[in-house]
């Protein structure tokens, strides 16, 4: 998703452009299929660069690709990209949002910048100083920075200098604008798991990223990661029992787990993985064209559609009678504590008044409730800070689910 318009602080999309995205395809198109959990959003996050859609999804000038409706089951899509387009042109209107600027910005911010432009007649040459600033200079990648006051971005760039992509994106992208190089903040996912299994790849909320684009003549909107300039050894980790990402020694929630397990752990997560992707595909979305395929690879002839119900029918009894039987285990299930909490916090500003949805994510969240609610501004920030590091983080400590609900507790918009 591709974010133009800051107050400093908040985000926002350019919600005008509905036109097809305008780029020539320098590369042979990658053909898809990407299957989406339930999002409560329209949006999907396809490969670079969408060509083409299946149904009736919508394709923005900026590549930026939209469901009809919210997304709230899990659903396939069919897709083609080119993973290298060229664009060599900018219309008058994209070069003014790019060069949009906070009403308030600092006078070293400004010096900064200045600094950065120097004698570099060349923008990439600027790119480069900016990026040899965040590497040079004492700044820490860290999940769990210290709160901003009513200035950030000057307080990251020069007094705490501890954050995540999205205190390094926009830092960068108010630099770069204030070098006159249109620049903008793009969020999406970095990375994600191959499963060997089932040959795809699996991207889950803790790969969420956000990084920058910048302008450059000949070469279109570039990708520039100001993260990545952060010194390795500056990079704060917290390997602990929660530590769940890709590699680490911990699984289970245990300490000190045999490295034996740690692989019985994985392979484990990629076969449920794959059972789920292969129940969707061949059960959920099993139309005919599916059932006369799968019907080949096992080598039995073609089956009139009756006979494919009848069949149908017989297996899903069967199927579901083993789902039924596995999930009487999970019956007793207890809720997510941490969607509990924000669940409540989201009921708390709806009695107090803020106007939201159910697909209100938490920044547009955010920017309500502040508007609502502007003595309560670093309570609220703190509160979603909070929950977006639990959520999305690589890895939250273990005394944030606490703090989340004690502020939750204790909150009042009044």
């Amino acid at each position: 998703m591709v974010l133009w318009f800051t107050d400093g602080r908040i985000w926002d999309r350019d919600k005008t452009s509905k036109r097809s995205a305008g780029f020539s395809p320098q590369a042979p198109p990658v053909e898809y299929d990407i299957t989406m959990e339930a999002s409560g959003q329209p949006w999907l996050f396809p490969l670079d660069h969408v060509l083409d859609a299946s149904g009736k999804l919508a394709l923005n000038h900026y590549g930026e690709l939209e469901n009809p409706t919210d997304i709230d089951a899990r659903q396939t899509f069919t897709l083609r990209s080119s993973l290298k387009i060229r664009q060599t042109s900018l219309d008058s209107r994209q070069w003014q949002m790019g060069l949009q600027l906070p009403n308030s910005i600092s006078p070293r911010t400004r010096q900064l910048a200045a600094r950065l432009r120097g004698n570099n007649h060349n923008d990439e040459q600027v790119v480069q100083a900016a990026m040899q600033f965040f590497n040079r200079e004492a700044f820490v990648y860290t999940l769990h920075p210290p709160l901003l006051g009513t200035n950030p971005v000057d307080e990251f760039l020069f007094s705490t200098r501890k954050g995540f992509c999205e205190h390094y994106a926009t830092s960068f992208v108010i630099l770069m604008r204030l070098a006159d190089i249109p620049a903008r903040v793009v969020i999406g996912y970095q990375g994600g798991e191959l499963n060997p299994l089932g040959g795809h790849l699996v991207v889950r909320q803790r790969d969420a990223h956000a990084w920058a684009e910048v302008w450059l003549d000949g070469k279109g909107w570039t990708r520039v990661d100001p993260t990545s300039a952060v010194a390795p050894e500056r990079i704060e980790h917290s390997i602990s029992p929660t530590d769940y990402r890709t590699g680490a020694p911990v699984v289970f929630n245990l300490k000190d787990t045999p490295a034996f397990m740690s692989r019985l752990a994985r392979n484990l997560k990629w076969a449920r993985d794959n059972l789920q992707l292969s129940w969707h595909y061949w059960v959920v979305g099993f139309n005919s064209d599916r059932q006369q395929t799968l019907l080949e690879k096992i080598g039995l002839p073609r089956m009139k559609t009756f006979q494919l119900g009848v069949a149908a029918a017989v297996g899903g009894i069967l199927l579901g009678s083993i789902i039924f039987l596995a999930g009487m285990h999970w019956r007793g299930k207890r809720r997510d504590p941490v969607e509990a909490a924000y669940a409540s916090f989201r009921r708390k500003l709806e009695k107090a008044g803020v106007a939201f949805t159910p697909a209100t994510g938490p920044l547009d969240l955010l920017k309500k409730a502040v508007a609502h609610c502007p003595q309560k501004q670093a309570e609220i920030l703190a509160i979603l800070k909070l929950y977006m590091a639990l959520r999305y983080g690589r890895n939250p400590r273990k005394d944030m689910a606490g703090s989340l609900r004690k502020r939750i507790r204790n909150f009042r918009c009044s």
